[in-house]
């Protein structure tokens, strides 16, 4: 039962999942302090109740919040930003994004200047 839950952990994508032994829990992770920091200073500016504990998994540290499934949606948004503030940018070098970002209304400009031409 044990390599089943660590397959279903390493499928889910997310960093929520239910608690292991309370049914009336969710679970958060963080694998960085910062955002571990960030996500409990929002919870505690909300008036939140929450059990920390830290984990060692595969010789890293984890840090995981019990929130009672009561809280999840007001949770959910804080999750989002403490994960969204520490995020690196989709494509991290500026004049490669541009490049990008003008490729794209180019041939979006090339797709309907053909569209128009052709009537």
């Amino acid at each position: 039962m044990k390599d089943f839950e660590e397959i279903e952990r390493r499928m889910n994508i997310t960093n929520s999942h239910d608690h292991p032994t309370n049914d009336m829990y969710k679970v958060y992770d963080f694998k960085t302090k910062e955002q571990a920091l960030y996500f409990e200073e929002l919870l505690l500016e909300k008036n939140i109740q929450f059990e920390f504990d830290e984990e060692l998994v595969h010789g890293k540290t984890v840090y995981l919040f019990a929130i009672r499934k009561n809280d999840v949606d007001e949770v959910t948004a804080l999750n989002y930003l403490a994960i969204g503030r520490f995020r690196k940018p989709f494509i991290a070098n500026s004049p490669f994004r541009w490049f990008v970002v003008l490729l794209g209304i180019s041939a979006l400009c090339l797709a309907l200047l053909g569209f128009f031409l052709k009537k």
